[in-house]
């Protein structure tokens, strides 16, 4: 392959920076522990800088960081954030290589690669752990790929314009998977409702593989079993460097209830980021809802986007006659509102319910989560004191985000893949909001802890965690109490077993630590609050000790490796810089499925991209079109040629109909194109394109305007 070939390849998104990614993932019960294993490539004639912005299962503790160039293997360090940098610089300047890990917020990280040589080849591996959960008889595990786009400003999740998700419709990354099941989830039915799956017995394990796939939607696997509930809770020691660090998990069940009225007001996300499979499993989702609600219920609606709307002025009585007005609005709900505005949406719903003072009431949000401000939603969710349910829908919904605004609010979270059935999901969800709130809840270790974190919610066969530290070694069982405001009294118990592990900290004493790290975040609710916090504060100066202490990442520490390069072999120039394109998500491919890839003009052709083979389109030949199609066309022949076409052939060549093109009237039509441009522009105002061809459309704008004038 000649350079030129490959920058052309590398200019239209299909480059190697990113060979491949593996998952190697062993499963023991509840605990995965997952090395992800990112391929890299320099196929450029110059050294690079590498920026990859991906994402993490929203409560991954990531435990280790290793780099593997050629056949040497090395290993850097977590450091104070501003420290991490300048090392990082320096290395550059002094034309090392420099690897820097950094967490943009939970869930999203960014990996910068500096001085990678010509050709160099390089993997790094990055090794974390997270703890499942069960829901009823069923755990699930999501491991995503991609992050979709989201809507807002970038800068409200600690993204700027290099670590902001770069994204490809003709990117093409692919990821192998191999995993080992342990324990309780060995013999259960395993499923993957989002991937083909090989599953094979050995021994007292059961291994699952995916072979070559794309990075294009998050991989769901789901373990369901009805037997053996006495394994399901478990309590586990490890040692810490002054003493021991222990988590349990318990597996609470209760009696018969009677469930009160309750009142719920449904939010449904009908934003452009929602179109697809996205709001039809919403519809689905809000329909299998309402037809849960008896009789004494209340309920209401608002739908929303860029604005809001309710369907009642109030909230009504869940009769035949209301459920009938609401089902004919769900059939007739489009994502055709514009942009995800939630926390507006969010706080019609709150105002609703001071204005009208409902008892026993619960918000219903159905979305994709898609939003760059996260945090200001967060803290008016918890005002509200209104308890969240969530369903999180599409092949990429924000996990991290949901389930926090869940969390915060003593409600539950379900992500619920587009292949899985709805109706499981809503029934437990439903049965969660029906559930008595646990009162007095209460955990005995036989010995104070000094530090100890469990959340305010007890909920009916789902997997409660509890995290402590402690100066001696607890021994015996650990035992969970609590009582419901319907009167009844449970306790439920475990007995502790250590760990054996000679390495301290343990993995549990990393666990633990990172809850406690989280925790004394929690305390900073905005970037205002960090950015104007005492930097001498106690709560700062913990954060960074125990980051640093245990190797832990957090808002204030980056991950920093330095790797020495010979003199004979140091780059003379500064790196140039390459943003890793990320595939666009399933569903966002789904928005844009008429769009179509041009002819390299110093090839006859070249494959069309995935999102395209993979349906019937041709992409010389396209029956249909939309507006918004035709611009993301502009959009990619601007990318390139940094210009609009200025010839029919042109036209074709980017994938246009034939019939379009023969609506202009030249073959050269230079003031013609700009004028489509301008008009498809303006009907598409709410959508957003690539930063360049934004700028030369509003300066054509622009332009246009005074001319006229």
């Amino acid at each position: 392959m000649t350079t030129s070939q490959i920058n052309f390849i590398a200019n239209d998104g299909r480059e190697l920076l990113l060979k491949n990614v593996n998952y190697d993932i062993k499963l023991n019960g509840l605990i995965a522990k997952t090395a992800i294993k990112q391929h890299y490539l320099n196929p450029y004639d110059t050294n690079i800088e590498a920026i990859y912005t991906f994402p993490l299962a929203s409560n991954a503790i990531l435990l280790n960081i290793e780099l593997k160039i050629n056949d040497k293997v090395l290993k850097g360090v977590i450091k104070e954030k501003s420290e991490a940098e300048a090392d990082y610089e320096e290395a550059i300047d002094e034309g090392n290589r420099a690897i820097m890990v950094e967490k943009n917020s939970d869930g999203i990280f960014t990996i910068n690669i500096a001085n990678l040589l010509p050709q160099d080849e390089i993997v790094i591996t990055l090794e974390y752990i997270e703890l499942l959960e069960w829901r009823q008889n069923q755990v699930k595990f999501s491991l995503p790929t991609t992050i979709a786009p989201k809507y807002g400003n970038p800068a409200k999740l600690n993204l700027d314009e290099t670590t902001e998700p770069a994204v490809s419709f003709l990117a093409e990354n692919f990821f192998s998977l191999n995993m080992r099941v342990f324990g309780v989830l060995a013999n259960s039915d395993i499923s993957a409702p989002s991937h083909q799956i090989k599953v094979s017995k050995k021994e007292n394990q059961t291994l699952i593989t995916i072979e070559k796939e794309y990075m294009d939607k998050d991989i769901v696997f789901t373990f369901k079993t009805d037997k053996k509930r006495d394994k399901r809770s478990f309590a586990l020691i490890g040692k810490d460097f002054n003493g021991y660090a222990a988590i349990a998990s318990f597996y609470p069940t209760f009696q018969i209830y009677t469930p009160k009225p309750k009142s719920v007001t449904f939010v449904i996300d009908c934003s452009g980021s929602m179109d697809g499979i996205s709001i039809q499993k919403a519809k689905i989702a809000l329909s299998k809802a309402l037809g849960l609600l008896r009789k004494n219920d209340t309920f209401n609606i608002i739908k929303f986007g860029t604005h809001n709307e309710a369907l009642f002025e109030k909230e009504v009585l869940a009769i035949e006659k209301n459920i009938k007005i609401a089902q004919k609005m769900v059939d007739s709900l489009r994502a055709d509102m514009g942009g995800t505005e939630m926390e507006s949406a969010l706080n019609s719903a709150y105002a609703k319910h001071n204005e009208f003072n409902e008892n026993n009431a619960y918000l219903f949000l159905i979305t994709d989560g898609q939003i760059y401000d996260r945090n200001s939603v967060i803290e008016s969710a918890k005002k509200s004191k209104m308890s969240h349910f969530i369903v999180g829908v599409g092949y990429a919904s924000d996990d991290a985000f949901l389930s926090k605004i869940a969390k915060e609010t003593n409600g539950a979270y379900e992500n619920i893949d587009p292949n899985e059935k709805m109706d499981d999901y809503i029934l437990n969800l439903f049965k969660k909001i029906d559930t008595p709130k646990a009162l007095n809840i209460n955990v005995n270790w036989n010995i104070k802890p000094k530090f100890e974190y469990f959340p305010n919610v007890v909920f009916d066969g789902e997997t409660l965690y509890v995290y402590a530290l402690f100066e001696q070694k607890p021994t015996g069982n650990v035992t969970l109490s609590y009582k419901l405001e319907n009167g009844n009294e449970y306790k439920c118990s475990v007995g502790l077993k250590e760990k054996a592990e000679e390495s301290v900290p343990s993995v549990i004493s990393k666990i633990v630590i990172a809850k406690k790290i989280e925790e004394i975040s929690a305390l900073f609710k905005t970037e205002i609050d960090w950015y104007y916090a005492n930097k001498e504060s106690s709560q700062l100066k913990e954060i960074i000790n125990l980051s640093t202490k245990y190797q832990l990442f957090s808002k204030l520490t980056n991950y920093i490796l330095v790797d020495n390069i010979e003199d004979f072999q140091k780059p003379v120039n500064l790196p140039k810089m390459y943003r890793v394109k990320s595939m666009m998500s399933e569903k966002s491919i789904n928005m844009s499925m008429s769009c179509c890839c041009f002819e390299n003009e110093s090839e006859s052709s070249y494959e069309a991209p995935r999102f395209l083979r993979k349906h019937t389109y041709s992409y010389d030949m396209l029956d249909f079109i939309e507006k918004f199609d035709y611009l993301i066309l502009l959009d990619i022949w601007y990318q390139k040629f940094h210009r609009l076409p200025r010839k029919k052939s042109e036209l074709l060549a980017a994938g246009f109909d034939s019939e379009t093109v023969e609506t202009f009237k030249t073959e050269n039509f230079r003031e013609e194109i700009k004028l489509f441009a301008i008009k498809l522009y303006k009907d598409c105002d709410n959508l957003e394109f690539s930063e360049e061809f934004t700028i030369y459309m509003e300066k054509l704008l622009l332009k246009n305007r005074l001319v006229q004038f």
